[in-house]
Parts: C-alpha cells; sequence; structure tokens
C-alpha cells in the first residue's frame, strides 16, 4: 500500500479520510468527513517534498489562512489549515461536481451561452482573492470543478502567493511551480508572478474549452515552456468552428507574451466579456498562427451576405429601369396629338409641292408664248 493510500481511514482534528481523489506534484487531495459537522470535505495533503522545507511549509500555511479568509460563491471556501505527524494539510469545500477538464474530455468542447457563464463566473472568483492580494499560480481546467447546478468553484490554491511578498516558492525549492500547458512566459522564465500572469493561465484554460485541447503542447516540459514563451497563440478557428471572432479576440489578448498588453484587470476583462456576450466587437491585440483558418464560418456568412447583396442590387437596377421606361412611355392623347401634327406636316409638305410644279408649268408657258412672237 502506497504512502497517499495508508492514510485512508485515519481521523485528525476532527476529520476522517475517506477515500483518495486524486495525487500530484504538491501532494494528494483525499474525500473526507467531518465528523461534528457530519459533512464532506476535501482534504489535500502536502507532498513530502514541500513538508522538508520549512520556509515552503511556512509560507503555504500563511498563503492558505489567507485564502480560506477570501469568501466568494466561486470560490471553494477553506476551513482549516493543520498539521497531522508531519504532514501538513488543510480541509475545503466538497465539490460535488466535476473538472472543466473532465468536461472537456466527455463533450470535446465547451461553446456558446454555457462558456459566457462559465467564464465570467471563474472571472470573478480569480478577482476576489486578487481584491485579497492572493494569486493562484497554478490556474488549469483540472482546477476549475463545476457543480451539478454549473456553479463554478476554483479549488486548489496550494501554490497560491500573496502579492505582497517578494519570495517565491521557486527560491524555496529550486523548481518552477506550476502547470507548464497552462504557465505564463514570464512564469515559465522563473520571474515574478502577478495578476496578469494568472490571466495568462485563465486564457489557455479557456482555449482548451472552446477547442478540446491547451493551445501548446510538447515531447517534454520544457519543449512546451519554449512554446509559452516565444510561439504565437495557435488561431482558434483554425481548430475547430463556431467560435465568434468576439470571444476568441479575448482569449488572444488574455494569452499576450507582453503581460502589459493583457487587459489590465479583471475588471477589465469582466467588461470584455460582457460586452462579447451581447454580441459587441472587443480589441484584437495578438498575433495568430493563421491568418485564414480553413473553416471559418464567418468568411461563408460574409460570402453569402455578398451574394445577397448583389442579388438585391439587381432587383433594385432592373426596377430602376423599368420605372425609366415608364416614365418614357406616352399617354394615348400624346401619341393621337403627335400622330395628328405629323399628318399636317405630311400634307402641307404635298401643298407645297403641288404649288411648285404649277409655278414651273407656268413659267414654261411663259417661255413658249415669248418664242412665238419672236418668230
Amino acid at each position: 500500500m502506497g504512502k497517499a493510500q495508508a492514510l485512508i481511514g485515519a481521523e485528525f482534528d476532527g476529520y476522517r479520510i475517506v477515500r483518495l481523489l486524486g495525487q500530484g506534484g504538491m501532494g494528494a487531495v483525499y474525500e473526507g468527513l467531518d465528523l461534528t459537522l457530519k459533512r464532506r470535505v476535501a482534504i489535500k495533503v502536502l507532498a513530502e517534498s514541500v513538508n522538508r522545507d520549512p520556509d515552503a511549509v511556512k509560507r503555504f500555511q500563511r498563503e492558505a489562512r489567507a485564502v480560506a479568509s477570501v469568501s466568494h460563491p466561486n470560490i471553494a471556501q477553506v476551513y482549516r489549515v493543520g498539521t497531522y505527524g508531519d504532514l501538513h494539510y488543510y480541509a475545503m469545500e466538497y465539490v460535488d461536481g466535476k473538472s472543466l477538464e473532465q468536461l472537456v474530455a466527455e463533450g470535446g468542447r465547451i461553446t456558446g451561452s454555457r462558456c459566457f457563464n462559465l467564464m465570467m463566473q471563474a472571472v470573478k472568483g480569480f478577482k476576489a482573492a486578487a481584491d485579497q492580494g492572493i494569486i493562484h499560480r497554478d490556474i488549469k481546467p483540472a482546477n476549475l470543478m463545476v457543480t451539478q447546478d454549473g456553479t463554478v468553484k476554483i479549488v486548489d490554491f496550494g501554490i497560491a502567493k500573496m502579492m505582497a511578498d517578494s519570495d517565491t516558492f521557486r527560491t524555496a525549492t529550486g523548481t518552477i511551480m506550476g502547470t507548464p500547458a497552462y504557465m505564463s512566459p514570464e512564469q515559465c522564465k522563473g520571474q515574478a508572478c502577478s495578476v496578469k500572469s494568472d490571466m495568462y493561465s485563465l486564457g489557455c484554460t479557456f482555449f482548451q474549452m472552446l477547442t478540446g485541447k491547451p493551445p501548446f503542447d510538447g515531447d517534454t516540459v520544457y519543449a512546451v515552456m519554449t512554446k509559452q514563451i516565444g510561439s504565437p497563440v495557435p488561431a482558434i478557428l483554425s481548430i475547430t468552428t463556431n467560435v465568434p471572432d468576439r470571444i476568441c479576440n479575448v482569449i488572444y489578448t488574455m494569452m499576450e507574451k507582453n503581460p502589459d498588453k493583457r487587459y489590465q484587470s479583471y475588471d477589465h476583462l469582466l467588461t470584455v466579456l460582457e460586452a462579447a456576450r451581447e454580441g459587441r466587437a472587443t480589441t484584437f491585440t495578438a498575433m495568430v498562427v493563421e491568418e485564414k483558418p480553413a473553416l471559418e464560418p464567418l468568411a461563408a456568412d460574409q460570402r453569402r451576405r455578398k451574394l445577397l447583396y448583389l442579388a438585391v442590387g439587381f432587383v433594385v437596377i432592373v426596377l430602376l429601369a423599368f420605372l425609366a421606361q415608364l416614365l418614357r412611355r406616352k399617354t394615348p392623347a400624346e401619341i393621337s396629338q403627335e400622330k395628328a401634327g405629323k399628318e399636317d406636316a405630311s400634307g402641307g409638305g404635298l401643298r407645297d409641292l403641288g404649288k411648285t410644279l404649277r409655278d414651273i408649268q407656268e413659267i414654261r408657258r411663259d417661255a413658249r408664248k415669248n418664242a412665238s412672237k419672236t418668230d
């Protein structure tokens, strides 16, 4: 039996470990039972690698208590921070639902109004933490839980950091903390993290929600981190379809390589998301891999609109030509009058011709008379 399994059934500080839910580099997460309140809880026990570093343990305890002070419907509440033997843990709200990672794995991707709903809930939760001076530093689909009624719950602030602190887990443990597929460029470089670093990771998370996969992958951690630092964001519409440009643009901006080009605050991001949900355009700033995706419904819509405009223009031209013809057409009275005028003109011409012939005949008679007198 592994060390993680060995804790099942243990009781401490009024909690009982029921079953193992999962484990990773930072430790293991269990389902537990609050023996006093008779409610389910989630208990995270830190990994031994963290436990062996006294500074890291103190930092974790301080920051976990800070998270416990944040009360928001989109953050899983931390109930207690404690120690069991040589292990350090915290007990938190048990979320009865599935992670965003699981939902995407099951459904392929999440779009439409549900996408906007989940995004805005997540941003509100991270804003509440940021307002208390806390950044998460490990935002990813696995750390966004969705309850049965559709409520987003942010979990696992295990490597969260108070923004007022100058030190980081990296300086304490000698490793860069986070998940490479969702880490910001500055985090990959080992530089100081900020709210904008979390915003980049959240953009990677939303990218996966829309496309079904993270923006960057690679055979090694180094390869993925290198792409996070230097590769342009892949065009969402080159991977999937039916995603409005306005929401793609929000994600591209969240994932700008330069933190100064990302949204300046969660309030700013919420304003832009609200505009995008209402169908209003948002600012595009990020560079993408493919400027002209092979399958883009927007282009097809534009072609259809152009054909419609041409058809309408043709109909208008035909109608104008018909109206012009009607305007040029004469009334029956005008036609009769014109006809009578032509007849009068024709009769007058004949009369003039007859008079001319008579004059010629008269001249000829006078000429003959003069000729006979001369003889």
